[in-house]
């Protein structure tokens, strides 16, 4: 019996020490994954603009980048681990003084300002904002650059991957124009 409890015992802490290695590891598999998903949505969004001339609103992102992948929409609008993902629209953008959706027309378009988008997901809980247009301060809040870390009110408490709980992708749109005075392509 106390050679059963010591072998018990000292599988358990085996375990102790292993089963955080091995929970890292899926989490961090997790996260590449998602990070890998949400860099291919935003390459099919920015070719359905370019091939169709047209930047879906909040309210068609999901069903024009499916139909781009040929994906069920809720493969686009949710993770891995079934939390909602959000699409963000800078809430500065204007085009020829409007917002999204816009349709360009043969004339071009002017130089559009800030034409910024954000696609989030987060791993570890469902997100705290959700897909639409947010304060100018909440859409600068979660990092604006393709390679910045989610605030900290995005991330997930969870060890020492908490860092990478949350992936988002920003695309800037200003390059899926033609200037209204020429042929070219804006930047």
């Amino acid at each position: 019996m106390i050679e059963l409890i010591g072998v018990l015992a000292v599988i358990a802490v085996l375990a102790a020490v292993l089963v955080p290695t091995v929970i890292r590891r899926i989490d961090r598999s997790a996260w590449t994954k998602e990070t890998t998903d949400l860099n291919s949505i935003a390459d099919s969004y920015m070719q359905y603009i370019l091939r169709n001339k047209t930047i879906p609103g909040t309210n068609t992102w999901a069903s024009s980048v499916a139909n781009q992948m040929s994906l069920p929409v809720s493969a686009i609008t949710t993770n891995s681990r079934r939390y909602a993902r959000a699409f963000l629209v800078d809430p500065s953008l204007s085009i020829g003084g409007a917002g999204l959706p816009y349709t360009q027309t043969t004339n071009g378009a002017v130089k559009p300002v800030s034409a910024r988008v954000m696609i989030v997901s987060s791993l570890g809980r469902a997100l705290p904002i959700s897909t639409g247009i947010p304060s100018a301060a909440d859409f600068t809040n979660i990092g604006t650059p393709r390679t910045a870390p989610c605030p900290p009110r995005h991330r997930s408490a969870v060890g020492a991957e908490a860092a990478k709980t949350c992936a988002s992708r920003s695309l800037t749109l200003s390059r899926c124009f033609t200037n209204s005075s020429s042929s070219t392509t804006t930047q």
